[in-house]
């Protein structure tokens, strides 16, 4: 294949795909519980991502995604079967929110290796702070940034037989935050964050630091003995 040509004046550069990887994962970013049981009701609901990736080196490969809207069981068994066609990827990582705990409470017995990533501590790594308001970028956009800007995410030839869906998970990336839908988005930041934690630790200490240095102030009235 010819290296894609978005038809904007971009062209994209292609390289083989490595025939191993140093590590793989799964990411998963779920919906929730109540937008699940709308699913059964033919009601509308926000997506599940699953994400396979491969890393080798600094680079990170996007192998295979899926992006339906799933009820709980469906999520499930979606995970299973990808975990069966990825079976070096020992690691799957599971937001800890939304219907992530239940997921993983229903294959505990069924799939090893789940990792939960949590908004307080494993997000926190994949995310340099939360946005202050709606007029400052998603910090999600701005640390992927980092590595798509760099050429370091490599994502599967859009014109390759079953590939087709590429285009539509960079236009949610390169959309966000005004996507409709930023499944894809929270789905690669995990992803990349355990991938490629340095980026993001570098960040997340100077953030700790800077508050520790902080001055803290006491009350001078908890630290008095009462008289009788």
């Amino acid at each position: 294949y010819a290296p894609y040509n978005d038809g904007r004046g971009n062209v994209f550069p292609q390289r083989e795909l490595p025939t191993a990887f140093e590590q793989e994962l799964l990411s998963l970013d779920c919906n929730k519980l109540r937008e699940a049981e709308d699913i059964r009701k033919k009601a509308a609901a926000d997506p599940v991502s699953i994400g396979a990736w491969g890393r080798l080196g600094p680079d990170s490969y996007l192998l295979e995604r899926t992006n339906e809207r799933l009820d709980l069981d469906e999520t499930c068994e979606a995970l299973v079967e990808m975990a069966a066609r990825h079976p070096k990827a020992t690691a799957k990582v599971i937001e800890y929110a939304a219907n992530g705990p239940y997921v993983m409470a229903l294959l505990r017995k069924k799939v090893p290796g789940m990792v939960p990533a949590t908004p307080e501590g494993s997000k926190t790594h994949r995310v340099l702070s939360a946005a202050k308001n709606a007029n400052e970028r998603d910090a999600r956009a701005i640390s992927m940034q980092v590595m798509f800007k760099s050429g370091n995410v490599w994502v599967p030839h859009p014109e390759m037989p079953g590939f087709a869906w590429v285009l539509e998970f960079l236009e949610e990336i390169c959309g966000f935050p005004t996507a409709p839908h930023d499944d894809d988005v929270d789905m690669t930041s995990q992803a990349l964050a355990h991938l490629q934690p340095s980026v993001w630790l570098h960040e997340y200490r100077e953030k700790r630091a800077a508050e520790e240095a902080e001055p803290v102030v006491l009350n001078p009235l908890a630290h008095q003995q009462k008289r009788i």
